[in-house]
């Protein structure tokens, strides 16, 4: 089926009859609109289109910095691969001001036209590819909001080249192109000489100014923390912890919640003295008062009668000056920055004062030395509020993280090996200093932060800048407080374009002018990551948004950015995969872009690092231990999004083993056959891909047995699949008969029988036993527990859930195979014996190693429709597969596709992508290479989806 053939496909579907029963191609008319609840966006599908044209033309009555924010990397990556397009855009109305003309001259592979035509207010977006065109044309104009989250509706569709729409609407582009000004140096400056700022645009004064002091009333997360204290204090306990992320207004929140409290005296208690001048201007905002009323306790000053006190843990800690205190001289207590706690000099303070209630603050409670700061506050969180949460609820600025490739010289990345003198290399220099400018700021002055890797490379670093024109500074530990608040008001007054650093403002500083963090070293830690980032996401009415220029080299902890900026701990390294390559997990106005070939380096350090090491398993379980306060059950890391509870349940064959490795305090007592009962759940059934065999262990853990008629009943009362063949298959699983000899001595312990006659499930012996054993009983509700949650991944109405992964042996059981097949058997596809279902496994890009001695087999999708398939080696017409296909009608077979992005993958399950029918016109038989230079006799045809592949899995297996 050729291109042609496609699109009238497509039209007739879309316009003719929607329920023909074929998938959704790239040619499929669609409605593009802004969906937060289904993450859909025009954004997306603008990005989509543009990653695989060979040349775009854009017109658009309004641009924004923020907008073109959201293409740089694409465009960026265009330009690499040669390819350039065209955009028109307006003076209307005065909205594009000059900085985003500015802007729009860094595009090296974008020729700017301006239109001066009063009621300039089109909207579309071309887009050239090899065989077609694709066109955008509706509501949204290149800013963020209309691409990201305003009400908007655009249409997509396609034409052929040589169709009237397609030679229309290129007509009345070229004709617009060709009568509107080139925007040029000289075009602009005359152009900034009579701009009028609008009093809408809100960068359009960069001089500090004071702001006016308004009343302060809690923002949303704040409203529902001091709610959740007072109704803590008032159920009597007397300490709580606040998880808050960086910039949320956790300070101001301490105050508002000490004005409720009502305390006749507090301390607030700070690591730096930096922050202690503005922790109590935020106090002096809320509480009011008089000027004594408020004291400073430090190396220089010490207050001991002021009722607000404000210390640094330095000097207050010593011995000599806490007991200059009483014990419960202060009836409030609060701690910023409070996962230091685990320090001496903290725990001297909290061991010594005996407050009626204490708040710590923190954004990240966790610590590496598996010091318990849960412990401390009687494992009372007030509230939690991630960066997720802190952007949904729009109380940090929107930023545009960058994932850009470091510098790369004859093939040679930067690594973690780099010496100083590469790292600081006039080509590095150059190269850095291009990226940073293409990428730029909101507003026209920089003010930004960079984190190196060495105090070496930072000094460095800043003198280069400075000989290049740059006014620069930096800082490192050994700088005094003084000397750091000195270089911050030069950089806020805008004296200073960047200050150079390697850690010392991680946290415990605040800059919100920032507007720009570049990064030049390995991401070592994701806590570190998420401290640097979130220095300039305080909002400040200088910008819009901040720019975050990650330089990505040759790390091998590369893999830590994308769980850093998801948050994602559960060690799966499918989910980091998948949000390396959709990001449309970030809400709002941010944006999450990686240029192609530093997403290839994310991507190799995924598929090379070790996500299991029994160290990784410790540390995440200790993590969650502390924070409960007590030994965590696999439901609990479902529920907190720790490590994946299949991990914990599977690396030594079951959690209780894996406990006896790692919890000293762990007692529980299981046999033998209640481990390898617990080894077949967790491995064939935890992930809950299938919630009839659950809903059975469940009803029989509480009643002796269930009649095959009432068991159908409650499954279809539950909306759960189930008939003859999946029941067969279902009591096959249970009773181990499903199972190939390999598997049966490994699951050598059947959970039920089944009485043919009698048509009665019911317990198996040893399931009897081992349901007279507590702790086995825990376990097992658990294990039922966690499975049930992980089964809302899936639609138990349907055989198998599109876009979710599965095993070979989990496919043969599903599509009811008489018994398990093994992996080897069924190798790239299977077809049951009686002809009515086929399962097809392909693999988009191998590697030369997995194929040194195979066959090329090299499979591409056409369109997003179909998929190019090819037979097993030594088959013709007449084999008996290829015979089944060529029947596929009269057998009424169902085929089942699962696809895997990479054989570099080393997981064994692929993602299910759909159904499909064999296009019986396409059978052929054909000659393949092998990598030997021989050629095997194979068969090839097509199949065409009958589902429709999710936008995003299609990008990912793709891409």
């Amino acid at each position: 089926m050729n291109e042609q053939d496609m699109m009238m496909q497509a039209l007739s579907k879309a316009y003719i009859d929607g329920s023909s029963g074929q998938a959704d191609s790239i040619h499929a008319p669609k409605l593009l609109k802004n969906d937060r609840e289904s993450k859909e966006t025009v954004l997306a599908a603008v990005l989509r289109d543009l990653e695989d044209c060979q040349t775009f033309d854009i017109s658009t009555a309004f641009v924004t910095k923020a907008g073109l924010a959201l293409l740089k990397t694409t465009l960026s990556d265009l330009a690499d691969k040669g390819i350039s397009g065209r955009l028109v855009t307006s003076t209307y109305l005065g909205f594009n001001n000059p900085l985003v003309f500015r802007e729009l001259l860094k595009i090296p592979n974008l020729e700017v036209r301006v239109s001066n035509l009063e009621g300039f207010h089109v909207k579309g977006y071309f887009f050239k590819k090899k065989d077609y065109n694709s066109y955008i044309i509706g509501s949204s104009n290149l800013t963020d909001t209309a691409l990201k989250t305003n009400f908007e509706w655009n249409f997509r569709f396609t034409s052929k080249i040589s169709g009237n729409t397609a030679k229309e609407l290129e007509k009345e582009f070229e004709k617009l192109f060709n009568s509107s000004n080139e925007l040029t140096d000289s075009w602009l400056k005359e152009y900034e000489k009579n701009y009028i700022w609008p009093k809408f645009n809100s960068v359009s004064n960069q001089v500090p100014r004071e702001l006016e002091k308004l009343e302060i009333t809690p923002n949303s997360m704040q409203k529902k923390s001091l709610d959740n204290l007072e109704l803590l204090r008032q159920d009597g306990k007397e300490k709580a912890l606040l998880i808050s992320a960086t910039g949320t207004g956790k300070t101001y929140l301490s105050a508002l919640d000490v004005a409720q409290a009502k305390p006749d005296k507090i301390l607030f208690i700070v690591h730096r003295e930096q922050i202690l001048k503005d922790a109590m201007e935020s106090f002096k905002n809320v509480l009011g008062g008089f000027v004594s009323d408020y004291g400073f306790y430090t190396g220089t000053q010490k207050d001991l009668s002021s009722k607000y006190i404000f210390a640094t843990v330095q000097s207050l800690s010593k011995e000599e000056n806490l007991s200059s205190f009483a014990r419960d001289h202060f009836d409030y207590i609060l701690i910023d920055e409070v996962h230091k706690a685990g320090a001496k000099s903290y725990l001297d303070i909290l061991n010594y004062f005996h407050p009626k209630f204490l708040l710590g603050m923190t954004a990240t409670p966790e610590r590496t030395d598996d010091f318990n700061i849960f412990q401390i506050f009687d494992y009372n969180i007030a509230y939690e509020i991630r960066l997720q949460d802190a952007m949904d609820e729009d109380l940090l600025v929107p930023f545009h993280y960058y994932g850009v490739t470091d510098f790369e010289k004859d093939g040679d990345f930067i690594d973690d090996t780099a010496s100083l003198s590469r790292l600081i290399s006039e080509e590095r220099v150059d190269y850095l200093l291009d990226k940073i400018s293409y990428y730029g700021v909101s507003g026209d002055k920089v003010r930004g932060l960079v984190f190196c890797s060495s105090v070496d490379e930072s000094r460095a670093m800043s003198e280069i800048f400075n000989e290049r024109g740059y006014k620069t500074s930096y800082l490192s530990g050994n700088d005094s407080i003084l000397e750091r608040e000195r270089q911050i008001e030069l950089l806020e007054m805008g004296q200073l374009d960047y200050i150079f650093t390697r850690d010392i403002f991680n946290e415990g500083i605040d800059i919100p002018s920032v507007n720009q963090i570049v990064m030049l070293r390995n991401t070592e830690s994701n806590i570190v990551f998420i401290q640097q980032l979130g220095r300039g996401l305080r909002k400040h009415y200088s910008k819009d948004y901040t720019v975050i220029i990650d330089f990505i080299g040759n790390y091998k902890n590369n893999y830590l950015i994308p769980q850093a900026l998801t948050g994602d701990n559960t060690a799966s390294k499918d989910s980091l995969r998948r949000d390396l390559f959709a990001t449309n997990y970030l809400s709002g106005l941010s944006s999450i872009n990686f240029e192609a070939i530093a997403k290839e380096k994310i991507y190799e350090s995924i598929n090379s690092v070790k996500l299991d090491s029994v160290k990784f398993l410790r540390d995440s379980y200790n993590r969650l231990k502390n924070r409960l306060g007590k030994i965590p059950k696999l439901l609990d890391f479902e529920k907190f999004a720790e490590v994946d509870p299949f991990i914990l349940a599977t690396k030594f064959d079951s959690y209780p083993s894996l406990l006896r490795k790692i919890e000293l305090d762990y007692d529980g007592k299981l046999d033998e056959d209640e481990f390898i009962m617990l080894r077949f759940f967790g491995r064939e059934l935890l992930k809950g891909k299938s919630k009839g065999e659950l809903l059975l262990l469940e009803y029989l853990m509480e009643k002796e047995n269930i009649s095959k008629d009432n068991f159908f009943t409650l499954c279809h009362d539950l909306d759960i699949l189930m008939d003859e063949e999946t029941f067969a298959t279902l009591i096959k699983v249970l009773n181990m008969t499903f199972w190939t000899s390999i598997y049966k001595k490994v699951y050598s312990v059947p959970f039920i029988k089944y009485d043919e006659k009698s048509q009665l499930i019911s317990k198996s012996d040893a399931l009897i036993s081992a349901l007279k054993n507590p702790d086995f009983i825990e376990n097992l509700r658990d294990y039922l527990a966690t499975a049930k949650v992980k089964n809302h991944n899936f639609d138990n109405r349907q055989v198998m859930t599109q876009g979710q992964k599965y095993e070979k042996r989990d496919v043969t059981r599903f599509l009811n195979f008489d018994h398990q097949e093994v992996d080897l058997a069924i190798a790239g596809y299977k077809i049951r014996p009686d002809k009515k279902k086929m399962m097809i496994f392909l693999t988009m890009t191998k590697t030369e190693e997995s194929t040194s001695t195979q066959i090329k087999y090299v499979n591409k999708f056409i369109g997003k429709s179909k998929v190019s398939w090819y037979s097993k080696r030594k088959r013709n017409l007449n084999s008996p597969e290829i015979k089944a296909l060529l029947d596929y009608e009269n057998n009424g077979m169902e085929v089942y596709v699962f696809i895997k992005k990479s054989d570099a993958e080393k997981e064994s399950d692929s993602y299910f992508v759909g159904r499909a029918r064999p296009l019986l016109e396409t059978i052929r038989e054909c000659k393949i290479d092998k990598h030997d230079g021989s050629q095997e006799d194979v068969v090839e045809t097509y199949f065409e989806f009958i589902d429709t592949i999710d936008d995003d899995l299609y990008g990912y297996l793709l891409g």
